[in-house]
């Protein structure tokens, strides 16, 4: 089907079906395998890491990757496992966007192996830096924020964070191309 939209060069249908189809088979393909695993871990390791540097005591669980214990102040001494699955390792936006630029028309290999790749890497940042807003949250405020902090705050922060990605890489794209277009046709004649 997307051999048959190329060759009619059917854009649009060939972008959404691909990027799509594309994204639904990653996700297929590697949920719950050593590929969500391993970012999963990656994840947590991150923000270990991070949260020490913070000020924020934490504990990685080695035989569950992804899983976090934070330490508690904010009602007391405690700890909370945090797990990190498919929702917050990262999979699926990272293979949103993957299949979002892999399937664009118009853009060239070399600057789709670019953007994929510093895309990639600031989708992953951009996750490590949620999780780690949620961890510094639950750590201060206590237990009873983790809906909000999970829900509300650390997604308003990554939609923004992806948000600034996808105009990097998409909009500056196509008004690119458009300018490009605009100077090839040359200036606007004037009316009769």
């Amino acid at each position: 089907m997307l051999a048959i939209l190329r060759l009619w060069r059917v854009w649009l249908f060939y972008y959404v079906l691909g990027a799509v189809g594309f994204t639904l088979a990653v996700v297929a393909l590697f949920h719950g395998g050593v590929v969500e695993q391993a970012l999963a871990g990656w994840t947590g390791g991150a923000v270990h890491f991070l949260a020490a540097g913070a000020g924020v005591p934490t504990r990685l669980f080695r035989d569950s990757p992804g899983s976090l214990l934070v330490l508690l102040i904010g009602q007391g001494a405690g700890w909370t496992v945090l797990r990190i699955s498919m929702a917050c390792s990262g999979l699926l936006e990272e293979a949103v966007f993957a299949g979002l630029v892999l399937f664009l028309p118009g853009m060239g290999l070399p600057t789709k192996l670019w953007s994929l790749v510093w895309g990639e890497a600031f989708t992953f940042t951009s996750n490590v830096l949620r999780v780690l807003l949620i961890v510094v949250v639950v750590h201060f405020a206590g237990k009873s924020s983790i809906y909000f902090s999970h829900m509300v705050l650390a997604q308003l922060v990554f939609f923004a964070l992806t948000i600034w990605l996808y105009w990097m890489v998409f909009t500056r794209h196509a008004l690119r191309v458009a300018h490009r277009k605009m100077r090839a046709a040359g200036p606007a004649r004037g009316g009769v």
